[in-house]
């Protein structure tokens, strides 16, 4: 069994092919062979997720997944579904390394946590679509919640900066910390989850 991930990024392929050694590990997990960028117009993440898949439909005999995630604290008033976006202040990203991204977020993510005496409880929602070869669809979202901290645990992750700020309740721990263990524990959410998304696939 294979699916395919609708995403030009290999470090959320790694994950999800981490995680998938825990849901199915007899199921293949690759990059979508034909990577179309699609704008993000949707209302929300669950309609961003389905965006992302839509133009693959008809296109394979292997289920495509795509995702959205979004960050929501209390009482901050921005956009969920952008949080890299927002650090940018206006900067072309395309003109910026990936470091200089991952700092941006970390400048802005510090100072978010300083407004709060250092700490800030989170949570993430995640918003997933498959799309099946037969064109149907099927959406799932959950949530993982965290805590947002003004200090970096190192070392750092230029593709996910936002993990070297924050906690997760599960394990009291960073994530850059985790053992195998608890970045399974970390995401029980997502694996519990995905577990419904592929359900009777074939």
């Amino acid at each position: 069994m294979k699916i395919y991930l609708a995403s030009s990024n290999q470090h959320k392929l790694t994950r999800l092919q981490k995680l998938f050694k825990k849901i199915d590990p007899a199921i293949e997990i690759e990059l979508v062979p034909e990577y179309i960028d699609v704008e993000e117009t949707g209302q929300d993440g669950i309609e961003n997720s389905l965006l992302k898949v839509l133009p693959y439909k008809g296109k394979y005999k292997y289920p495509v997944l795509a995702s959205d995630t979004a960050a929501f604290f209390a009482s901050e008033n921005f956009d969920p579904t952008h949080v890299r976006r927002i650090t940018l202040a206006g900067h072309d990203e395309s003109k910026l390394t990936q470091e200089e991204i991952a700092h941006k977020m970390l400048d802005y993510y510090i100072e978010l946590a300083n407004k709060y005496s250092g700490q800030k409880d989170f949570y993430y929602t995640d918003y997933w679509t498959a799309l099946f070869p037969n064109g149907t669809t099927k959406q799932i979202n959950y949530r993982r919640h965290y805590t947002l901290t003004n200090k970096i645990t190192k070392p750092l992750d230029i593709y996910m900066p936002m993990r070297n700020l924050y906690i997760s309740p599960l394990t009291g721990k960073s994530p850059i910390l985790h053992s195998e263990e608890e970045y399974y524990i970390e995401f029980k959410p997502q694996i519990n989850a995905m577990k419904k998304l592929i359900t009777n696939i074939e």
